[in-house]
């Protein structure tokens, strides 16, 4: 029998969203785009340094809470698959390293806020190198390892009916999407979405061998 805790932690994910959104809201809606000049990247640490700051911490908070959500779906993989759950282990090892290279992205993220003196001044080198290598793990690199959980709902939605069907033919597209370059960018779009079906499908799944039970 499950304990209340642990009936309630697919939750973490609701957390996660509402602190996803609200970091990108404050610390990405104004940002200047991949291409654009390193004056501009410098210009937007100076002028938005409070609201980068806070939305950065949101969203690291955000992934300590997905890190515990990724837990409820490790859990949920391995009783389906069963035996050595191969396949569960290696999407989870996926889930990991992404949220991994999110977090390392957030902390290349605030540097420059945090190198601002106490007269707003900021280089450019580093305003532009922070943020080049910011962009890169979060947009190209962490997508991989999301690509690989994704997958691994996938397949064993398909193989051993984990999740449904249409959520596996959803998550495998979605995988592609996670490791193809230019439209890896989107993780930070996907991902909330995807936590958020995931939390219904583990909080439904919870209510069907409790009503077995009753």
């Amino acid at each position: 029998m499950q304990s209340r805790l642990e009936r309630w932690a697919p939750l973490s994910g609701i957390g996660f969203l509402v602190l996803w959104i609200a970091g990108f809201f404050l610390a990405v809606a104004d940002s200047p785009d991949f291409a654009a000049k390193p004056a501009e990247n410098l210009e937007y640490y100076v002028d938005h340094k409070g609201s980068i700051m806070a939305g950065v911490i949101a969203s690291a908070l955000a992934l300590v809470l997905l890190l515990w959500f990724v837990g409820c779906i490790r859990a949920m993989l391995v009783r389906a698959e069963g035996g050595e759950a191969r396949v569960a282990a290696t999407g989870f090892a996926g889930a990991i390293i992404g949220v991994g290279l999110e977090m390392a992205a957030m902390a290349m993220f605030i540097m420059p806020a945090l190198r601002l003196d106490e007269r707003d001044k900021l280089s450019l080198e580093s305003a532009t190198t922070f943020t080049d290598l910011g962009n890169i793990t979060y947009g190209f690199a962490a997508p991989l390892g999301f690509g690989v959980l994704f997958f691994a709902i996938a397949l064993l939605g398909f193989r051993v009916g984990a999740v449904p069907k249409w959520w596996a033919v959803i998550s495998g597209l979605l995988g592609i999407v996670m490791i193809v370059p230019f439209v890896s960018w989107s993780v930070g779009f996907v991902l909330p979405i995807w936590v958020l079906v995931m939390v219904i499908l583990l909080m439904r799944a919870q209510r069907v061998p409790a009503a077995s039970a009753a």
